[in-house]
């Protein structure tokens, strides 16, 4: 990861640090069965993939945490990202129709090569920072 981003130094360079968690997956598991959940997270990661196709990585963290690394250089990739991606999360759950439904909580970063901080993990952090308000939101208006 860091040779990735290393190689994004031009002034002008835009990095998104992203971190995605899968939301409501010991509910799937506990409900459904964990085959039912382990299907659920593969769809996630695919349709993380799909999403950010060429335009950076995405890195499994966790049971059901990516790490998104986005180094394209359209600022409206950056900018739409994290809304593209929940309306594609939407979609593959939709297609899936199955008895629950996918989402999940998103924080994003938005940085040009230059001022990166000096320790990309405090971008790391500021991302996850962002991803659980996100999850208190979606649990907020869900429960």
């Amino acid at each position: 990861m860091t040779n990735l981003i290393q190689g994004k130094r031009r002034k002008t360079d835009i990095i998104s640090f992203v971190s995605v968690d899968m939301d409501d997956l010991k509910i799937i598991n506990d409900t459904y069965g964990h085959p039912e959940g382990d299907e659920a997270i593969i769809a996630i990661a695919k349709t993380i993939n799909h999403t950010i196709e060429n335009n950076g990585f995405c890195a499994r963290v966790g049971g059901d945490e990516f790490a998104v690394v986005i180094t394209s250089e359209d600022k409206k990739f950056h900018e739409n990202f994290k809304d593209v991606l929940k309306a594609a999360i939407k979609q593959k759950s939709d297609e899936m129709n199955k008895k629950f439904e996918l989402h999940a909580s998103v924080g994003i970063v938005t940085t040009l090569a230059s001022e990166l901080a000096e320790n990309i993990h405090d971008n790391i952090k500021l991302a996850d920072e962002k991803m659980y308000k996100d999850k208190k939101e979606f649990k907020s208006e869900n429960n």
